[in-house]
């Protein structure tokens, strides 16, 4: 993807961590996105936020212009709350961050 750089698009990629080679993928696109000229911001780039992953989440949501969902299985179900009870609460977590902002 190519991104004109006078657009300079700030993206917040959320996702599921399904797997160590799902997170690669994601990186790896992350990475190729930031090489194009987009400012890009993923949780392997912070991997400990100071403020905590709740906070860190809602500013991300807030600064951003674009919130790219890599949505696999795993992650629709987790998103829409049909997952197993206590299993994926990081993008649950986003995903209430992410709806309050699409109501604004």
């Amino acid at each position: 993807m190519i991104v004109p750089r006078k657009q300079n698009p700030q993206v917040l990629i959320s996702y599921s961590q399904d797997s160590v080679e799902h997170a690669d993928r994601v990186l790896r696109m992350t990475n190729q996105l930031q090489r194009d000229g987009a400012r890009v911001q993923i949780d392997q780039y912070e991997p400990y936020p100071e403020q905590g992953w709740p906070m860190w989440m809602e500013q991300q949501v807030a600064r951003t212009n674009v919130v790219l969902m890599v949505c696999t299985e795993r992650y629709f179900k987790r998103f829409n709350g049909t997952e197993v009870p206590g299993v994926g609460r990081g993008v649950a977590w986003e995903s209430i961050s992410i709806r309050q902002e699409l109501t604004h």
